[in-house]
C-alpha cells in the first residue's frame, strides 16, 4: 500500500520511516503528527476510510503507537483520550481509526485511558465532517463540560488526546477546550497526519 510493493505487509520498513513526526501548536498545546496528508500518508487514510481497509489501520496505528512512545517515553501516570469518530464513518468501516489508535497506546504503555463520560465529550457527531469550514466544524459539538460536572478533576495526570487527520484544527480545539474546562493542565495530541503541517 505504502511503496506499492508486493508483500506481507502493507506497511513496508522503508515506508514506516517516511512517518517521522512534525510538531505544530493547536490552542497552545503541542500537537504531533506524523507527517503531512498527502502522499502515503494521504493513500493509507483514504484506503482506511472509503475502503474500510482494517489491516492497514492496524499497521498505521502501530507506527503512531510507536512514534507517540519515541517521543513521549512509557506515558507513566498520562491519561489517553480519542477524539469519537462521526458515528456514520465508524458505521460504515466498522471500526474507529481514533479509537484503534487509543487502544494499541494503552496496550504498549503504562498510560491508562480517561473515564468514558469524558471520553463521550470529545467530538462525537452523527455525520462526517468532510467539506465543512472551520466555523461549521466547531459548532457541530454540543454542551461540553457542563454536562461531566460529576467527573472526578485530574490529579495533574497529563492527557494526551489522540485523532486521525487534523485538517483545521477544530475536532481538537473543542477537545482541548473541554479537557481544560475540568481542570486538565497539561494536555498534549497526536495525530496520524495533518493537512498543514
Amino acid at each position: 500500500m505504502g511503496c506499492q510493493t508486493d508483500g506481507p505487509d502493507y506497511l513496508c520498513g522503508q515506508c514506516r520511516e517516511t512517518l517521522q513526526c512534525e510538531a505544530f501548536l493547536v490552542a497552545d498545546c503541542q500537537v504531533l503528527a506524523m507527517g503531512s496528508y498527502d502522499g502515503l500518508l494521504a493513500r493509507c487514510l483514504k484506503s482506511i476510510k472509503q475502503e474500510g481497509h482494517k489491516a492497514l489501520a492496524q499497521e498505521l496505528v502501530s507506527a503512531g503507537s510507536e512514534q507517540i512512545l519515541k517521543s513521549w517515553g512509557d506515558l507513566a501516570g498520562a491519561r489517553i483520550a480519542a477524539v469519537r469518530s462521526s458515528r456514520q464513518g465508524a458505521r460504515y468501516r466498522g471500526f474507529s481509526l481514533p479509537e484503534m489508535l487509543e487502544q494499541e497506546v494503552l496496550s504498549q504503555s503504562l498510560a491508562t485511558p480517561v473515564e468514558e463520560a469524558f471520553s463521550s465529550l470529545l467530538g462525537e457527531s452523527h455525520h462526517s465532517s468532510r467539506g465543512m469550514t472551520p466555523t461549521e466544524r466547531f459548532s457541530r459539538y454540543g454542551p461540553t463540560t457542563e454536562s461531566a460536572s460529576h467527573l472526578e478533576p485530574p490529579k495533574d495526570s497529563p492527557l494526551i488526546i489522540l485523532d486521525d487527520v487534523v485538517t483545521t484544527g477544530a475536532t481538537l480545539m473543542n477537545a482541548i477546550s473541554v479537557a481544560r474546562g475540568l481542570g486538565y493542565k497539561k494536555i498534549r495530541c497526536f495525530a496520524l497526519a495533518a493537512a498543514s503541517v
